[in-house]
């Protein structure tokens, strides 16, 4: 197999957050106009674009995490993430 490209990681953020009592780690990513937000933990990951406002990504992550966590955690992680994503 013949590796076509080799991509940095240019603007990587960390955040903790508790996951059914479990210190987890969220990685958030800036790369090519969208948001790559991972945690391996749970095996999650997803990509968002950075155009969409703070409250339309605040829910979308909150779509997202509903599949692995409650309503009240998913939003309690959610602000976390969008937190971090202030920061880059």
């Amino acid at each position: 197999m013949q590796r076509i490209e080799n991509i940095e990681a240019m603007n990587m953020k960390t955040a903790s957050l508790k996951i059914n009592n479990t210190l987890s780690t969220v990685y958030i990513m800036d790369y090519d106009n969208s948001y790559i937000i991972s945690i391996p933990d749970i095996t999650f990951s997803m990509k968002v674009n950075q155009e969409v406002t703070e409250e339309e990504l605040f829910e979308e992550v909150v779509m997202y995490l509903f599949a692995f966590m409650d309503q009240d955690e998913s939003e309690a992680a959610s602000s976390i993430i969008c937190s971090a994503i202030r920061e880059i």
